[in-house]
């Protein structure tokens, strides 16, 4: 309605950003609490609801099927997760960990990790990096020693563990189809979402042809420059790319010796403006997926343009 309003946002794991008045905490726009499944593991009670924002619009996957299974997979492999997909609790997000074992989509290891938003004050528009991956967590009875638990009585208590698994299958690969990575792009002055786009592809799947995917195991999150301008670096096809904010495009990339993590410093020494990226290692979860070697030395990468341009 024409008023500035300043704002606190967060991202979670779950997909969604959370956006409240900063002045007094109070949503920008509403977070009802909505039903969700119910705890099914003896003793345990889960909340009834949980508080589901009704606007922006989630950023991250938050359902996996059959339909879902990544077709990149070998056969073997895809029946044994339309198995799996069978026999879990598989009933939305919050479903509760359970003991037949539960379908958790994001899952710890997706949505939004640390240092995956950027934020441009000028445009008022945020940038989000995230990974869509799901896993299997599966209480497990643990005979826990009493001395672990004294203000309790043993014999009122059964303790479980909640072991969990990413599903990486034969192949290195997720389970889930891509995309594994995306870039969203919010008009935070509307909520609407601008543009969801690949957030590079992953060495794996280009062997086999496929490309648009999305790195798998990225974590390198996003910059943004007030020339609008978006700095990403990605792992499963070690890039660092520069985009157009405004549309996602791709302006310039460039090949690292490994996986491009953390997220990207600018800075100005004598006059120059410099962008910088840790550089390391083959990247998360790489193995299984035949990544070429990279060099023994972790190291800073800095880039800038040209003297005089």
């Amino acid at each position: 309605n024409g008023e500035d309003v300043p704002i606190v946002v967060q991202s979670t794991k779950m997909g969604w950003l959370l956006a409240f008045d900063r002045r007094n905490g109070k949503p920008i726009w509403p977070i009802p609490e909505v039903p969700v499944p119910a705890a099914t593991t003896p003793g345990e009670k889960a909340s009834p609801t949980q508080p589901i924002p009704s606007w922006p619009p989630h950023y991250a996957r938050q359902r996996f099927t059959e339909e879902d299974i990544n077709p990149l997979l070998p056969e073997a492999d895809k029946e044994r997760m339309r198995k799996l997909l069978r026999a879990s609790r598989n009933d939305g997000i919050f479903t509760p960990i359970s003991l037949q074992g539960t379908i958790h989509m994001p899952s710890e290891n997706g949505g939004s990790n640390f240092g995956m938003v950027a934020v441009d004050p000028i445009r008022n528009r945020l940038f989000i990096v995230v990974r869509n991956y799901p896993s299997l967590v599966k209480h497990v009875p643990n005979d826990r020693p009493t001395s672990v638990m004294p203000n309790s009585d043993a014999d009122d208590v059964q303790p479980y563990a909640g072991p969990f698994d990413f599903l990486i299958q034969s192949n290195g690969m997720v389970p889930i189809s891509p995309p594994w990575s995306t870039i969203t792009a919010y008009d935070m002055n509307s909520g609407n979402m601008l543009y969801q786009i690949p957030n590079g592809d992953e060495m794996a799947a280009v062997k086999l042809g496929v490309t648009g995917t999305g790195t798998q195991a990225t974590r390198g999150g996003p910059t943004v420059t007030a020339t609008d301008l978006l700095f990403v670096p990605t792992a499963g096809d070690r890039k660092l790319r520069a985009r157009d904010a405004s549309s996602g495009q791709t302006l310039w990339e460039y090949d690292l010796p490994a996986a491009g993590e953390g997220t990207p410093a600018i800075y100005e020494a004598a006059g120059r403006e410099f962008v910088v990226i840790p550089v390391g290692w083959e990247g998360q979860f790489h193995q299984g997926l035949g990544m070429p070697p990279v060099p023994k030395t972790v190291r800073y990468m800095a880039f800038a343009l040209p003297k005089g341009s």
